[in-house]
């Protein structure tokens, strides 16, 4: 493991015929993002997405796959793998100040922090064949 890694959840549903994320609000960077966070001292990436999951939506994670590999877009020297997760339970407010809801692609792309790097893992999870595979983990992740 390296020092610097994130793991992050993508929770989908479908409603109305749309596909939507689960995604919970940052207070430090004023946006939604999926919910999700840094890798802690003897824990594996896998460990850590079911961490997150649990302590920002409150849900607890039934199967987690991983979809994506890449570099932070806050901290270019920390690598961030986003899961493709199923969970147990209901989404909810699970960190005071920090609301859960569901948003569709668009609506995610549209808000200014995270675009261009949310760009790039909905290009892996919607086109994986377009991304390059890299074993990591024990496991196949897409590289960005």
């Amino acid at each position: 493991m390296s020092e610097k890694e994130s793991a992050i959840s993508c929770c989908t549903r479908e409603r109305e015929g749309r596909l939507e994320y689960l995604v919970v609000w940052n207070k430090k960077h004023k946006a939604w993002v999926f919910p999700g966070g840094k890798v802690e001292p003897g824990e594996t990436v896998a460990q850590a997405q079911a961490r997150e999951l649990r302590e920002e939506a409150g849900v607890e994670t039934v199967s987690a796959h991983p979809i994506f590999k890449g570099p932070s877009c806050i901290e270019p020297d920390r690598t961030v793998y986003a899961f493709s997760a199923s969970y147990r339970g209901t989404p909810h407010e699970a960190e005071p100040g920090a609301p859960v809801t569901w948003m569709t692609q668009e609506e995610i792309l549209a808000g200014p922090h995270f675009a261009p790097y949310y760009e790039d893992m909905f290009q892996a999870i919607t086109r994986p064949w377009e991304v390059p595979v890299n074993v990591s983990m024990g496991t196949t992740v897409k590289e960005a």
